[in-house]
């Protein structure tokens, strides 16, 4: 299997989740998969991705693209996810053409702009959720616009994708409410 597994943050900054995606990215590789992390270019890329264990794992290929994300080897005063997707979109037409079976993606946003292009790139959509961002904003307070917002997005995401991973078993039974095709895989 030929998989592309993007990652739309800075890959240097030292959160829990960089660490998931580097986790998620050996086991993959380790288990057969073809796997293309498709993720931020920033100056010592190289080296994070070695403290990361990522330097050198067979079946895993990096491809460092366009970014506007702040962090270390990248000063940039905000975030702008337009350049990643761009670029990262490119780049999955590239690897589309080469026999890519499917996309995997952990970001809602990310997830949201990919799925109308999917039929143009010929290959599978793979969302991996990690909560219900509707719900976590409206338990948290965010105005009732936002929370709209975020939950027409869940709703394209969940059930446009080909497939949806939960990362717990109370996740997967709370989105196989959303109608998902299939049942929601627990990673």
């Amino acid at each position: 299997m030929r998989l592309a597994y993007l990652y739309p943050e800075h890959l240097g900054k030292p959160d829990a989740r960089v660490l998931q995606v580097a986790a998620t990215c050996r086991a993959l590789a380790q288990s057969g998969v073809e796997l293309h992390l498709i993720c931020g270019w920033f100056g010592g890329l190289k080296q994070r991705l070695a403290e990361l264990s990522l330097g050198d794992v067979p079946g895993l290929k990096v491809h460092g693209v366009a970014m506007w994300q702040p962090g270390p080897g990248l000063r940039v005063p905000f975030s702008w996810g337009g350049l990643y997707q761009a670029a990262a979109c490119k780049r999955l037409g590239s690897l589309a053409g080469q026999g890519l079976d499917a996309v995997l993606v952990r970001h809602l946003k990310l997830a949201s702009y990919l799925l109308p292009r999917m039929k143009v790139l010929g290959t599978l959509l793979i969302y991996e959720a990690h909560e219900l961002f509707a719900q976590t904003a409206a338990e948290e307070g965010a105005h009732a616009d936002k929370v709209a917002a975020l939950e027409a997005m869940e709703q394209q995401v969940l059930l446009g994708a080909d497939r949806v991973i939960a990362i717990s078993r109370p996740l997967a039974k709370a989105l196989e409410a959303f109608g998902v095709r299939g049942p929601v895989a627990v990673a």
